[in-house]
């Protein structure tokens, strides 16, 4: 059969081509997006205020206006912001106990920061930033001065946190703490980004402090490898690990997926919800025997994951940074499926993992844009001219949209716009065209034949 495929590209001709065999191939999911965009997005960074991290935060602040310009490329602008920090630092506290714990252990202080949000020097109306639309062409802000200047003040939350880092517990104080007000919004899509250089060590119980002994070991964060993490080989011995993912049944470390349902129970749907973690990548994990700084006596030790040499700032000096591998937070952000983003705290500079952070956050507001990288070619026409279909889904009932050339009714176009999509090498965007107004409950889906 030859049929006339016109998907209405600008600047682009439609020309007659044999259709290529969609029955035989499956199509492959470039987009979706609900109906009716929420431009309201609450951001909660979890950064790690250990002793090793102010370059990196440093790194977090210089690179946070990349994020904010993919942001902006939606339609409407920067969307209708709450954006808050919160350190890694629940001092000995557990979940069962969060306001207990004891002092003075590896900069472990009784509850630490307990989820209280973190604002500098600022003096803000509520504990977190606000940004959003006035509705007469300008922004209602709870701050002085630029975004940037106000977030760095949050994020910039210094190095004297304890070495026990609790990012997933600290996560779910940040976000049930009543002290952090109205930061969360019923129906504001919801984003949680996590800046650290170890991995998670949320307690079961504080015994995880106790002195050396034979169940323990030495008292040093390695515990938290020991105790968090499962792999082909016994973690307790020197050597290279593989297939590591977090302990479901530790008896020290609290479980990763009750964190998850808790996350994904915040929002009536959970595709308003998305985790990205700039991190230590979770792989190679490797126990070497090293000395504490305590002792001389080499002791079981996690190996940094990368390195990478970290030029002078004004706040910082020059030299080396590692991390260590994260498997429990990257396992953690990795079953938010395609609304996690994962990538290196071990860069130069931390452009690159925000500019994907602000990429993932724009599909979580509503991203029309179409990567054509893997799609194929409908046309010799110049340029990549998809076939695709695009469908309506509400609850169970599926409706297909014709292109707009058909005629009459809800229909799309396929269309190259470099404002909306300038990270896309052809810009190509869906417009969908509606005499009918969609419900809430609809998400748009764009499927295209791939490249074979």
């Amino acid at each position: 059969m030859r049929t006339s495929i016109c998907l209405l590209l600008v600047a682009t001709a439609c020309s007659e081509t044999s259709d290529p065999p969609i029955g035989s191939v499956e199509l492959q999911e470039v987009v979706e997006m609900t109906a009716l965009p929420n431009p309201d997005l609450d951001i909660l960074f979890v950064i790690d205020n250990s002793g090793s991290m102010l370059e990196e935060q440093a790194q977090l602040v210089a690179s946070f206006p990349r994020m904010m310009d993919v942001l902006g490329e939606l339609e409407g602008g920067v969307p209708n912001l709450h954006v808050a920090v919160v350190t890694s630092d629940l001092g000995a506290a557990t979940l069962a106990d969060p306001a207990g714990g004891m002092p003075g252990i590896h900069g472990c202080a009784h509850a630490g920061d307990a989820g209280r949000f973190h604002t500098g020097a600022l003096s803000l109306s509520e504990p977190y930033l606000i940004d959003v639309d006035d509705g007469q062409g300008g922004r209602t802000r709870n701050y002085e001065g630029t975004l940037r200047d106000a977030f760095s003040e949050l994020a910039n939350v210094g190095g004297s946190g304890c070495g026990f880092e609790q990012h997933l517990g600290a996560m779910q104080r940040a976000l049930t703490e009543p002290g952090n007000g109205a930061f969360l919004r019923q129906d504001a899509n919801l984003a949680v980004i996590f800046l650290a250089d170890e991995d998670d060590c949320t307690l079961a119980t504080d015994d995880v402090f106790a002195e050396t002994n034979a169940t323990l070991g030495v008292r040093e964060s390695f515990r938290c490898t020991r105790f968090g993490l499962t792999c082909d080989q016994d973690v307790n011995e020197p050597g290279a690990k593989t297939n590591c993912v977090p302990k479901a049944d530790s008896p020290f470390v609290a479980d990763t997926q009750p964190f998850i349902d808790s996350l994904l129970a915040l929002k009536e749907d959970p595709r308003q919800v998305m985790v990205a973690a700039i991190i230590g990548p979770s792989d190679p994990v490797v126990v070497e025997m090293r000395p504490p700084p305590s002792s001389t006596d080499p002791i079981p030790t996690l190996a940094a994951s990368c390195t990478v040499s970290i030029a002078p700032t004004d706040d910082t000096a020059a030299g080396l940074s590692t991390a260590q591998p994260a498997v429990r937070i990257a396992a953690f952000a990795n079953a938010f499926e395609d609304r996690s983003f994962v990538s290196t705290i071990c860069a130069a500079d931390l452009s690159q993992g925000l500019i994907g952070v602000g990429a993932t956050a724009k599909k979580l507001v509503g991203d029309p844009c179409i990567d054509t990288s893997a799609l194929a070619d409908a046309s010799p026409a110049p340029g990549t001219q998809p076939t695709c279909e695009v469908v309506d889904i509400a609850g169970n009932i599926e409706t297909t949209l014709p292109a707009c050339a058909d005629g009459g009714g809800d229909c799309y176009e396929l269309v190259r716009d470099a404002t909306a999509c300038p990270r896309q090498a052809e810009n190509l965007r869906v417009v969908l065209r509606r005499r009918t107004a969609a419900t809430a409950e609809t998400w748009t889906h764009v499927r295209c034949l791939p490249r074979q």
